[in-house]
C-alpha cells in the first residue's frame, strides 16, 4: 500500500472516522484508502507538483471520507523512500471535485456540512519527511478544477501553506489529473 494510503487509513483510524474509498478510475474498492487503479490497458493518472523549487512527478489516488462526505485527491511521489512526499487536495464532496470551477481555500479537515456549504471550498496539504504544511482560510495563490477529455484536472498555482503555528511555510504548485 502506498504511504499516502497508509497515512489516510491512519487518519481515519485515529479520528474514529469511517472511511470508504474509490480508486482513480472511479470504481469502488475494498473500503480502505483509495489507491490508484490501473486496469489492463488503462492509462495511470498522475501529474506533477513543485515545492521548494523541486518538481516531482506523482501518481494520483482518491479517497472518500464516508463519515463527513469529504473527497480527497492525493498525488504522491514515492520513487525514493528517503524523499517521499505528496500533495493532498480535499473537497467538500466528490461532486464538488468533479465540477469545473475556481476554488476557495480552507483550513484542512474543517469541512462540516453545517459550516461549509460552499461547493468551491478546498483544503490543500503538502507532506514530506519533515511534516505537513496546510492551506488556511487566508492562503494566497490560486486553485481550479477543469474538465478535459472525460477527466478532471486540479491546477494549483503558488498556493501558500503553513504549519498550525506558522513556524514553517512554503508554496506548492501542481497539475493533478484524476
Amino acid at each position: 500500500m502506498p504511504k499516502a494510503a497508509q497515512l489516510l487509513v491512519a487518519l481515519c483510524v485515529l479520528g474514529a472516522t469511517a472511511c470508504g474509498g474509490s480508486d482513480s478510475q472511479g470504481t469502488p474498492n475494498d473500503g480502505g484508502a483509495g489507491e490508484s487503479g490501473n486496469p489492463s490497458g488503462a492509462t495511470e493518472l498522475g501529474g506533477t507538483f513543485t515545492f521548494g523549487g523541486e518538481t516531482a512527478d506523482c501518481k494520483t489516488s482518491t479517497q472518500d471520507f464516508a463519515a463527513t462526505g469529504e473527497f480527497s485527491v492525493v498525488c504522491e511521489n514515492d520513487e525514493d523512500d528517503s524523499n517521499y512526499r505528496f500533495v493532498q487536495v480535499t473537497f467538500k464532496d466528490e461532486p464538488s471535485a468533479r465540477t469545473a470551477q475556481t476554488l476557495t481555500f480552507m483550513a484542512p479537515f474543517a469541512f462540516k456540512p453545517e459550516d461549509h456549504e460552499a461547493a468551491d471550498a478546498v483544503a490543500v496539504s503538502y507532506t514530506n519527511k519533515d511534516g505537513t504544511l496546510d492551506s488556511e482560510d487566508d492562503s494566497t495563490g490560486s486553485a481550479k478544477v477543469t474538465a478535459s477529455g472525460g477527466r478532471y484536472v486540479i491546477t494549483l498555482d503558488s498556493v501558500s501553506l503553513s504549519t498550525v503555528t506558522s513556524e514553517d511555510t512554503g508554496e506548492v504548485s501542481a497539475t493533478i489529473n484524476f
